[in-house]
């Protein structure tokens, strides 16, 4: 393995054949992606008057 990795022209395959699988669950990165995506579209977002801009983004207003 490290043999593959400490040959520049070998370590793109190496790297490509290994990229795309993340997680403990050996999911795709773009499934990944995809599901927080939508996790994240269903958030219950407030607008207008009804929302606030942080001015300190570590610090609620």
């Amino acid at each position: 393995m490290d043999e593959e990795f400490s040959n520049p022209m070998q370590s793109c395959g190496a790297t490509q054949r290994r990229k795309g699988v993340r997680g403990l669950r050996g999911m795709r990165f773009d499934i990944e992606f995809g599901r927080s995506m939508v996790k994240m579209g269903n958030t219950d977002l407030k607008t207008g008057s009804e929302g606030e801009i942080r001015r300190v983004c570590t610090a609620t207003n």
